[in-house]
């Protein structure tokens, strides 16, 4: 029996085709599973966020449930009170509509110091002040300007010597001098006229007089005042000293009813009283 000398044939190596589809399909499995955290994780965001604006949304409406649309929560009364009466007084729904107060106003959107400022902005009010009462009214105290005289048939002018418009003042309710200047200046509202505080004080000092009417006073170009006033149902014009300076007219307007008396006692009908020199009157 012969024994073969010849080897056994060698043992062939892998094809590297298959090492690489082995790698191609670990390489899909990791990307595979990346893929799949990074959907969890957004996923995990997105509800996160959700939560978050549910939450938000509910607050809101509890929110708006509570304060904002809340009937127990929203304005039903106004009051105005005006300290020194006026035509607000007199048109206190024509001031809450200009003021933007409207009943069933959530007092969220009512803020006190806003409200005053528009008050302020008014030309015939002076001051304000604004209270909550609750739970569901608003009371605005307001101080107005009442005039002391006309300037003319648009304009009035208050105490302080501040330009009013006559139509949004009671100015048809009071006796009201006409107060001429003979250099007139253009009026605009709301500002202060202080050149005519001599003629206002005069004015205010002549209701201390209730048999003296005065319908008009002139204010000259020299600043001599010039009052026409009926006293006991006889005309008289009284001319009163520089306008420039404040003086004592209760003093002076006492002096012309002295030089009236004195003058009617003695037989003299003059009517012109000049108290412009300085001690003394003189007759005219």
């Amino acid at each position: 029996m012969k024994i073969s000398s010849q080897k056994a044939p060698a043992a062939k190596p892998a094809k590297k085709t298959g090492l690489f589809r082995e790698s191609m399909q670990n390489i899909r499995a990791a990307c595979s599973t990346e893929k799949a955290r990074r959907i969890q994780f957004a996923f995990v965001i997105l509800l996160f966020f959700a939560a978050i604006g549910g939450i938000a949304f509910g607050a809101f409406k509890l929110y708006q449930t509570l304060f904002v649309t809340n009937p127990r929560l929203q304005l039903q009364r106004v009051e105005v009170c005006s300290q020194t009466g006026g035509y607000w007084q007199q048109h206190q729904t024509e001031l809450i509509q200009k003021i933007g107060l409207q009943t069933g106003m959530s007092f969220h959107d009512i803020h006190p110091d806003e409200i005053r400022q528009k008050l302020l902005a008014i030309p015939n009010i002076s001051a304000a002040t604004v209270e909550v009462l609750h739970p569901d009214a608003i009371r605005l105290n307001i101080t107005e300007r009442i005039p002391v005289a006309q300037l003319d048939t648009t304009w009035v002018i208050d105490s302080e010597g501040y330009i009013l418009r006559r139509s949004e003042t009671i100015a048809n309710q009071l006796p009201l001098p006409v107060i001429i200047e003979s250099q007139r200046k253009a009026y605009q509202e709301h500002t202060q006229r202080k050149e005519l505080r001599c003629a206002i004080q005069l004015t205010a000092a002549m209701q201390n007089y209730p048999n003296i009417q005065m319908p008009q006073l002139i204010v000259r170009s020299d600043s001599k005042l010039v009052a026409r006033v009926n006293y006991m149902g006889e005309n008289c014009s009284i001319t009163f000293p520089d306008g420039k300076e404040e003086k004592d007219y209760r003093f002076l307007i006492e002096r012309f009813l002295d030089a009236l008396v004195q003058s009617r006692l003695k037989g003299d009908m003059r009517k012109n009283f000049d108290m412009s020199f300085e001690g003394r009157v003189v007759v005219k």
